[in-house]
């Protein structure tokens, strides 16, 4: 009897042993995976897509969904969606170096504001990004990686994602890679599901995928014939799910993995994503300076993203013939160029004309806009819509400080500004004071007030004209908080002092809009109408020789006021040198100035010269 019930106790205590290990919670040695296998030719990718989602039932920290695995040429990245400790909803992406080093081999062309970018180690080194972008469990996000070069020997890659709850697409970072014109590789695309923390909790947790693509250098799609789930040992799962259109991977907890890698047959309709639609520009806006056309642009965010742009500029409406100037870009950050137009090109109406390129290769429509070409240098005076006031400087002040205010209109060199193109933004010069709009210390809290300030061409003096309807524009501060030139609650009083503030929508309200009205020659006359000549109409800057060499003489240099400032721009327009003189006529130095067309500039008085 005794021997039955030892028996009995120690069949129980083992199958009371057996019944607690299978209920200890693991999780996979690797994975889980998902892959579109079968997917066209590897080798020459252009473009890798796939969709993911999250679920608040099965959602918890320290998890990555990977959603775009790929190899460009011989380096590997990854880039998906995180859940961080804290609650903090992030993407990532990352390429690694070839070989392990202490600086990263590629770099950071673009980043959105506010993105986190820098070098990894631990699984290898390499350039990594980090933006906490607050994605919401329940909704799919496609998640896009595209490559392109430009012929200087190396390699761009780029990560967008489309929100499908606010249906708006956002361009994250473009890498730079050192290889020259790498493809994608491979014929499939991947994510996975990852526990990065396991020792702290082997709770479960899932994800959703579906929608894996691949576009290659012929413009091709195409998509998964089978979609395949596999890991390591360990507590895992894989199933098909809504109505056979997207596969949940399920990671960690105490149910068993499967014994094989379980396969599925999606159903996947359509040539190409459905997030694919048309690109369009939805306004374009030109403003002439100083030999160049300064060209801004915004795209509609719920269509596809920019990957390139070309614009022409025209001297007729009907937009025939061959362009007087053109341009073609890859950029999909950039929504302004400036163009160089001949120093030889009459003055009078030009049309400008864009065209831009998404990054799944579809063309947009092509917009067009007019600008005037002056003679000499082009100034504008910039009116608010709300007030009817004009942008000036407080008191018509020279001195460094002054505030930026609105004034009613008047002949005033105080309300006349002259636009400078630097790193495709706007630097914003006063006539009268010869200073530049300017956040102080580069202070872009909300409220601040913009001041004038000796020009330096810094990120807190740069402003970007962005296009709202008819020659009409937001001044938006170059600085990551981006925040618009705004008429503090739409004051119509005299002197009212700007403000920066975040723009109302993507066209702002009335009170944060401006237009610009370009100058007369009759109105530049106005100004000095019975007043005693001036240092500017006194003298006229001269040059020679002219062509130049190595060296350049300049004379009839204004200096009655103390020191002034000689700005050297380039053909384009852009800032090359600045030489601060308190003589009448002095020699420069033109050594390391490549060859070409220039301008010397002194306070709204701009000649041309030839370096040879």
């Amino acid at each position: 009897m005794k021997q039955i019930i030892l028996t009995v106790l120690l069949i129980a205590g083992l199958v009371s042993s057996y019944s607690s290990n299978a209920q200890q919670a693991s999780c996979p040695s690797w994975g889980p995976y998902v892959e579109g296998l079968n997917m066209g030719t590897a080798g020459n990718g252009e473009l890798m897509y796939s969709e993911v989602m999250t679920d608040a039932a099965c959602m918890q920290y320290d998890t990555y969904w990977s959603t775009l695995n790929f190899n460009l040429g011989p380096r590997g990245g990854y880039g998906g969606i995180q859940n961080k400790q804290g609650d903090i909803r992030n993407n990532i992406f990352s390429i690694w170096d070839v070989q392990d080093t202490t600086v990263p081999q590629c770099t950071a062309e673009y980043a959105i504001p506010g993105m986190n970018v820098g070098g990894f180690g631990g699984e290898g080194t390499g350039l990594h990004s980090d933006y906490v972008m607050n994605w919401t469990p329940g909704v799919w996000y496609a998640t896009v990686t595209r490559r392109w070069s430009v012929g200087d020997g190396k390699t761009r890659i780029a990560f967008f994602m489309y929100d499908y709850g606010t249906q708006k697409w956002t361009h994250y970072i473009t890498i730079v890679t050192p290889e020259n014109n790498a493809y994608l590789q491979g014929n499939k695309v991947g994510g996975f599901l990852e526990n990065w923390n396991s020792a702290a909790s082997k709770a479960t947790r899932c994800g959703y995928y579906r929608n894996f693509w691949i576009m290659n250098a012929s413009n091709v799609w195409s998509k998964p014939t089978i979609y395949q789930a596999s890991a390591g040992t360990g507590s895992w799962g894989a199933e098909a799910a809504f109505n056979n259109t997207a596969v949940k991977l399920i990671s960690c907890g105490t149910t068993p993995g499967p014994a094989t890698s379980p396969q599925f047959t999606l159903n996947q309709p359509g040539t190409k994503p459905a997030t694919a639609t048309t690109p369009d520009v939805l306004t374009l806006g030109a403003v002439y300076s100083n030999n160049s056309v300064m060209v801004n642009w915004t795209m509609d965010q719920s269509k596809s993203p920019q990957l390139s742009y070309t614009i022409n500029v025209y001297d007729n409406s009907s937009l025939t013939g061959t362009p007087v100037a053109a341009k073609t870009v890859i950029r999909p950050d950039k929504r302004s160029e400036t163009v160089a137009l001949s120093s030889t090109l009459p003055s009078g109406t030009y049309y400008v004309t864009i065209q831009v390129k998404d990054i799944f290769n579809q063309l947009a429509a092509v917009k067009s806009t007019a600008f005037t070409k002056t003679s000499g240098a082009a100034w504008y005076k910039i009116k608010n819509v709300y007030s009817n006031k004009y942008l000036a400087v407080e008191n018509s002040s020279t001195a460094n400080l002054a505030f930026i205010v609105q004034y009613s209109n008047s002949t005033s060199n105080n309300l006349q500004w002259q636009l400078n193109s630097v790193n495709n933004a706007t630097v914003l010069v006063n006539r009268n004071s010869n200073k530049v709009i300017d956040l102080a210390n580069s202070n872009q809290n909300s409220g601040v007030n913009p001041i004038q300030y000796t020009e330096n061409d810094g990120l807190n003096q740069q402003w970007n004209l962005v296009p709202v309807g008819n020659n009409t524009y937001l001044i938006q501060s170059n600085m990551s908080n981006h925040y618009v030139l705004d008429d503090p609650a739409g004051s119509t009083a005299e002197g009212t002092k700007m403000i920066i503030y975040a723009a109302n929508g993507s066209t702002g309200s009335p009170n944060q809009q401006w237009v610009l009205e370009p100058v007369s020659t009759t109105a530049r006359m106005e100004t000095k109408t019975n007043a005693t000549p001036g240092p500017l109409e006194e003298r006229s800057l001269t040059l020679f020789p002219n062509p130049a060499g190595e060296t350049l003489r300049v004379t009839g240099i204004s200096n009655q006021q103390g020191a002034v400032t000689l700005t050297i721009r380039d053909e384009a327009g852009r800032t090359i040198r600045k030489i601060k003189t308190s003589n009448a006529s002095i020699t420069i130095s033109l050594k390391g100035l490549a060859k070409g067309i220039y301008s010397i500039e002194q306070h709204g008085i701009v000649k041309q010269f030839s370096k040879l």
